[in-house]
């Protein structure tokens, strides 16, 4: 075979053609992380025997949905803050929630779409990853910085609990998403205007 014809990035006449989005934002592509997480999980319970594999990659994968959500929600409520479309750098979930709970707290006041249950499930959650998984390295590397390993004392992972509280996660950011998106339309419209 040609190598010309197994080029990676480069379409070819067959049905494994994958198409890029080069426009997408950052909660879409959570979603996209979102959606091959459930795909891992959801294929470990037709055959188990794939769950040690695809943890390591379902872990990564949700943790770094969330990620791209917050980091989104941050530079979306800066903006309407007036701080720029800017977000942190950083990989860590409870600081970056810690952002995002008081740039959303001060835009939405008595309209934030969460209870105090709802922020304490986030936070938990949170907490746990982190806990685990403090600069999104634990799960795509054997060795971490210091070239120890990152969850020696950890065995298991109940990828149901993953399952479940990583999709209610989305669903509460979700319900920010949409309120924040709503006041960021609102002033993009009124900088146009201005």
């Amino acid at each position: 075979m040609n190598i010309d014809d197994q080029k990676i990035f480069k379409p070819h006449n067959n049905k494994w053609n994958a198409c890029l989005q080069n426009y997408m934002g950052l909660s879409q592509l959570a979603g996209y992380y979102l959606e091959s997480a459930n795909a891992l999980i959801e294929i470990t319970v037709s055959d188990r025997s794939k769950l040690d594999v695809y943890v390591y990659a379902a872990v990564f994968l949700y943790r770094h949905s969330v990620e791209l959500l917050l980091k989104e929600l941050i530079w979306m409520s800066n903006y309407i803050l007036g701080k720029g479309k800017t977000f942190p750098k950083k990989h860590n979930l409870m600081n970056l929630w810690q952002i995002l709970k008081s740039n959303a707290t001060s835009l939405l006041t008595d309209k934030f779409p969460l209870n105090e249950e709802e922020v304490q499930y986030i936070q938990t959650t949170l907490e746990d990853i982190t806990k685990y998984d403090t600069e999104s390295d634990a799960f795509r590397y054997p060795l971490n910085k210091k070239m120890q390993r990152p969850h020696s004392d950890t065995n298991h992972v109940n990828v149901r609990s993953l399952y479940e509280r990583f999709n209610q996660i989305h669903d509460y950011l979700g319900r920010l998403s949409y309120m924040i998106g709503h006041l960021y339309d609102e002033q993009s419209e009124e900088n146009r205007r201005q």
